[in-house]
């Protein structure tokens, strides 16, 4: 071949090479001439042989004696395999080796000019790989140098770098692939990447061993740092500053991030230490932001290190622990719009594909005007998937913070938030040394809710709430539901009256009002109080204007808030209660509580009390004895108007004074006697009265009752009536008008008393006493007829005036079934009536009647004489 031919086919390479290739080679056309051109090959001594360069786009072993580079001269090494040449078993490619150059002869090999390095074939060459592209003999001489790189950095993983390396002991050049140092990833503009691998390569002297770009550096699933970066070679190590830094945590479309940071990194050839100082944010969800300062800091190495870092004149501080990982900040903000704001120590994290936090120090609240729902001295736990869904829940201490609210408490208060549509429920997430266990995250896409689980809190002086409570934003006001509910007043820690078990809704608005509502079982507890059922509701509205019904549903609970008027405050229960054991009472009922001084019967000092009134109208009741049994005995009452007051000092739970008040007033239309087999009884206008103490002051027993008597208590009973306590000593009775019969033979009208006590009897054939309630009604100056037909025309007996009578029902303690009467009245005047023509007159008439019991034993009064009151 001529060689004119041989310069043609070079020629027509070249130019193939420069249209075929996968990269713009334009670059080159502007730095030096690929090939030589006949004019400067002729003035050279060397054969044409020795100035070849390599064929584009085949990888190909090519044999010099000697060879020499010039400065104009660009030399080419494709890498597309690990052997030299074009293994013919490898791959049916042309590009599946290296190019590798062979000089034979002794004169030596020249350097100048340019190295091009190319990865083809889709190769990437492992960390630690070698490739000798050059070598001659031992005898052969090597001088001059490249005097400049390209394509040293051209690895897709950013991760790692050509290194030209001179082995002057086995006369070759290989190009030696090298970690990043500290194994980090460095992105840097296309258009700086040569320089960038000129910088990390130790064949390259230059005068300033500094490198600025604008780039990133990714630490390998921890974080990416991007912004303008300086870096400088300097005494084994590799120095970075930048400022005005970004630092993104984890590669999801959601970022945790650093803004505007300062930035420090040194990596030494045992491993690498950064620090990172900026403005948190978060972005990529939607209603979601962060505040506050974040830095992150990372160590690879076995020592602390604290040490200020200079490049460029750039100073930054490097203050990282050995083997430290974080991406933190303390006081940051996270804000949830119409959720939540949080406030914490937060620590971030990459798990896997998602972004995972804790937090320590948490204070999360949500806000409506004045009022704001908290959980404080709280921890947190966060994951941020991938698909840019959020699971967060935070735990701590309770507050209702703004109005009149007060000791609120919760066994166990959390804010849950949700849309992974995942249960996170019981997942343990770790960063450093800190775990966080999601207690109770159940799936959903919608999640938002603020609970609190045995929540008790004061609402405004008026009822205590207790519960299990949710809690959500909507519309700027809080809405609240609840379940296992109880919502009652207390007074001190005697008596306390309310709603147990129910549900309940609380509507806390900007503007400082609230409506609550709560119903359920209705409860009424403390002192003298007996059974207690019933169902009953609390209504609060403290705005100045009416409010229409409404539904609100938190976290599964939907309540339905009844119509309200302004300001109303209501408890209201349909119940049935005793008091005393002597007096029962069943319908609706209203409830309030006050509190005031109460006058002592005997005492010139008044006590403080907190007092609970209970007033119903048009209710049944009933006064005597075995209540709640299946043999009562005494009077049915109906039409009743009543009202109750329940006492005691504020609550005091180790104080001296522990007593209680009770007195109640009770008005029935009409009575009937129940449970008595020898006596019928109707009566009008019946009042029946209860002043009773309980309870000990000093540790001794209390024995002065409420004194009414100077100021009179009055309690509402419904359509604007009341009933007024006045009394001022201890009473447990009814009284009113009867018609009373006995046996069909003595009949008498008038005005008597009801009494209930305990005592002992002895009943005929018994050894011992036996142990009753005991039933009394006396009257004084009554009128009565004993015979037959009494209350008719034709009545046929005696008629008795000035009549004084008491009429004793005894009942067993222990067997209610066992019953005795007795009857004894004395008449000032006697008339016969009924036969014409007969009369008669008499003076101190007795009459004395007693019954067995079913076993036909009788009273022993002369063993046992029993006094009943008169009058």
């Amino acid at each position: 071949m001529s060689l004119s031919q041989l310069w043609n086919r070079l020629r027509a390479d070249f130019a193939t090479s420069l249209i075929g290739r996968k990269k713009d080679r334009s670059r080159y056309l502007t730095r030096g001439t690929r090939f030589r051109t006949t004019a400067d090959i002729s003035q050279q001594t060397q054969k044409l042989e020795q100035r070849l360069m390599l064929t584009s786009e085949l990888t190909e072993i090519l044999q010099f004696d000697s060879l020499t580079l010039t400065a104009n001269d660009v030399l080419e090494i494709e890498i597309g395999g690990p052997v030299p040449g074009n293994p013919a078993d490898v791959n049916d490619n042309d590009i599946d080796g290296f190019d590798q150059i062979i000089v034979t002869g002794t004169d030596g090999v020249h350097l100048g000019g340019l190295l091009d390095v190319h990865l083809v074939n889709d190769y990437l060459p492992a960390i630690g790989t070698s490739f000798r592209f050059l070598s001659m003999p031992s005898a052969a001489s090597l001088t001059g140098r490249f005097s400049n790189a390209f394509g040293l950095y051209a690895f897709p993983s950013n991760d790692r770098y050509f290194d030209v390396v001179v082995d002057n002991v086995n006369k070759e050049l290989r190009l030696e692939v090298k970690a990043l140092p500290g194994g980090l990833q460095f992105s840097p503009p296309d258009s700086q990447r040569d320089a960038f691998g000129r910088f990390l390569s130790s064949y390259f002297d230059v005068s300033s061993p500094t490198f600025s770009c604008d780039g990133s550096i990714s630490v390998a699933g921890f974080a990416t740092i991007s912004g303008t970066l300086a870096f400088e070679q300097s005494a084994g190590e590799t120095l970075v500053v930048g400022s005005g830094i970004n630092v993104e945590l984890g590669q999801d479309t959601a970022e945790v991030e650093i803004t505007d940071a300062s930035f420090g990194l040194v990596v030494d050839v045992t491993g690498y230490a950064f620090e990172a100082t900026g403005t948190a944010a978060l972005t990529g969800l939607s209603g979601m932001s962060m505040s506050g300062t974040f830095y992150a800091e990372r160590s690879t190495l076995s020592t602390n290190l604290n040490r200020t870092v200079t490049v460029n004149g750039q100073s930054v501080s490097v203050n990282v622990d050995a083997g430290a990982r974080s991406f933190a900040g303390e006081n940051v903000q996270l804000n949830m719009t119409g959720f939540a704001n949080i406030q914490g120590d937060f620590a971030f994290d990459v798990s896997g594909s998602s972004t995972i936090a804790v937090a320590s120090n948490v204070t999360a609240s949500m806000q409506a005007g004045a009022f704001s729902v908290e959980l404080t001295d709280a921890e947190l736990g966060v994951i941020l998937t991938d698909t840019d869904t959020v699971a967060l829940e935070v735990r701590g201490d309770f507050s209702l913070i703004g109005g009149d609210f007060a000791n609120a408490s919760a066994h166990l208060a959390s804010l849950r938030y949700n849309t992974t549509g995942q249960e996170y429920s019981t997942t343990d997430i770790n960063i450093g040394s800190v775990t966080y266990t999601f207690a109770d995250l159940p799936a959903a896409t919608d999640l938002m809710v603020l609970s609190a689980t045995g929540l008790t809190i004061d609402v405004g002086g008026f009822v205590q709430l207790s519960g299990d409570l949710a809690f959500q934003q909507s519309a700027g006001e809080i809405e609240v539901a609840a379940t296992n509910l109880y919502a009652t007043v207390e007074a001190g820690s005697g008596y306390s009256a309310g709603v147990a078990g129910g549900t309940g809704a609380l509507i806390l608005h900007a503007d400082g009002t609230r409506q609550l509502f709560a119903s359920g079982e209705f409860t009424l507890t403390g002192g003298n109080l007996g059974q207690v059922n019933g169902f009953a509701s609390v209504a609060q509205n403290t705005s100045n204007s009416p409010v229409d019904q409404r539904t609100i549903s938190v976290d599964g609970i939907t309540v339905v808030l009844p119509q309200m008027e302004a300001t109303q405050q209501s408890i209201s229960a349909s119940t049935s209660l005793t008091i005393d054991n002597f007096l029962s009472i069943s319908g609706s009922v209203s409830v309030a509580k006050d509190t005031r001084n109460l006058a002592i019967a005997g005492s010139n000092t008044p006590v403080s009390v907190e007092m609970l009134t209970i007033g119903g109208s048009n209710i049944d009741a009933f006064v005597g004895t075995n209540i709640g049994s299946g043999n009562p005995l005494g009077l049915s009452l109906s039409g009743v108007s009543f009202g109750v007051m329940l006492a005691a000092p504020a609550i005091q739970p180790d104080g001296p004074d522990q007593r209680r008040w009770s007195a109640v007033r009770a008005n029935a239309a009409k009575a009937v006697l129940t449970g008595g087999t020898d006596f019928t009884a109707l009566g009008t206008d019946l009042s029946v009265e209860i002043n009773q103490v309980s309870g000990t002051l000093n540790g001794n027993p209390a024995t002065s009752v409420a004194d009414f008597s100077s100021t009179n208590l009055s309690i509402p009973t419904g359509d604007d009536s009341s009933v007024v306590l006045d009394y001022s000593s201890e009473l447990l009775t009814a009284s009113g008008t009867l018609s009373l019969t006995v046996s069909e033979f003595l009949h008498t009208e008038g005005t008597f008393a009801v009494r209930k006590s305990s005592g002992s009897l002895m009943i005929a054939d018994n050894a011992s006493p036996t142990n009753v309630d005991l039933l009394t009604i006396g009257a004084s100056d009554v009128t009565a007829f004993a015979g037959v037909n009494g209350g008719t025309d034709n009545a046929m007996g005696l008629s008795l005036g000035g009549v004084n009578l008491a009429i004793v029902i005894a009942t067993s303690k222990a067997d209610s079934s066992l019953q005795w009467t007795a009857l004894k009245a004395a008449a000032a005047s006697v008339a016969f009536v009924g036969i014409d023509g007969l009369t008669m007159a008499a003076a101190d008439l007795t009459v004395d009647i007693s019954r067995p019991d079913k076993s036909g034993n009788l009273v022993d009064f002369n063993t046992t004489p029993l006094a009943v009151p008169t009058g």
